[in-house]
């Protein structure tokens, strides 16, 4: 796999107390899991959860893991910063070559289906995967959502 950093410059931006800032390019060891951007969301200075990024559509990526994966921390729940945070990333993401990405969640999880949603997201199918042990289950609800380009 080609460098998936390479030309693409990130540290942080910000937009109404909601700063996304780069912590770490993770590239794992395991063979089983593609490079990601790891980037902290901090909601006027106070760290409130994260973002990732996998700059790569592999099977894994399309059906289950999906190209952005995000936590808010439970005391700043509530209050669309994981939304905020992904529409920060998307020029970033647009400069990787990306027209489309897909998110995942949970089928119980309607806060974060309303967050993709939000966000444009377009409902495609709840696939189930009965070998996979996930602390996030067995089913995935897939969406597939533009990348808008000429944003930045």
């Amino acid at each position: 796999m080609a460098d998936a950093t390479a030309g693409l410059s990130f540290e942080s931006v910000c937009r109404d107390g909601v700063e996304v800032r780069l912590a770490r390019f993770y590239t794992p060891a395991d063979g089983r899991h593609v490079p990601y951007y790891h980037f902290q969301i901090l909601q006027y200075g106070r760290e409130a959860g994260r973002v990732n990024f996998r700059p790569a559509s592999t099977p894994s990526v399309l059906e289950y893991d999906g190209h952005i994966g995000y936590e808010i921390f439970p005391r700043y729940r509530g209050q669309r910063l994981s939304q905020q945070a992904v529409s920060l990333l998307l020029p970033f993401i647009a400069r990787h070559g990306f027209d489309s990405v897909v998110l995942t969640c949970h089928p119980a999880n309607r806060a974060s289906a309303r967050i993709i949603e939000a966000l444009g997201g377009i409902y495609r199918e709840t696939r189930a995967f009965p070998h996979m042990r996930s602390f996030w289950g067995r089913q995935r609800s897939i969406y597939h959502l533009t990348v808008p380009h000429g944003c930045d």
